[in-house]
């Protein structure tokens, strides 16, 4: 009567921000350019797969907020534009999810991101919209 237990099977965690959605790397538009390409490879992570490669990455959304996880290979510096506003990002070869980037306080309303690859391979794990 004094023993109270709980059995616990499983803990999922995730990554988010209220009201965002996880999506999965295949919704992203990738664009070759020249001999630079983009590859799917199966392995560890949110959605058992990874967008591996070098170009340009496209997408269109309406809401709030865009987040871009990866989980990096090796070391990458990328150019995220999103309605027009540039910033350049380095990432660390680092096999772990992280955010790579985050835009969290847009207007409501449709927007445009792009993301080239500057140098390296950029490892796409997932996406969150709000």
């Amino acid at each position: 009567d004094s023993h109270t237990y709980i059995a616990m099977r499983e803990i999922v965690m995730g990554y988010g921000f209220d009201g965002g959605e996880e999506l999965a790397p295949t919704k992203l538009e990738y664009f070759s350019i020249g001999n630079l390409d983009f590859e799917e490879i199966y392995n560890f992570s949110t959605f058992g797969h990874i967008i591996k490669g070098n170009g340009l990455i496209k997408y269109s959304f309406a809401g709030t907020g865009f987040g871009l996880f990866v989980r990096q290979g090796e070391a990458c510096t990328i150019e995220v534009v999103i309605d027009g506003q540039s910033k350049i990002i380095s990432l660390e070869n680092d096999s772990k999810k992280t955010l790579a980037y985050l835009s969290n306080e847009l207007e409501a309303g449709s927007h445009e991101i792009s993301i080239r690859v500057i140098s390296g391979s950029i490892y796409v794990d997932s996406i969150i919209v709000k």
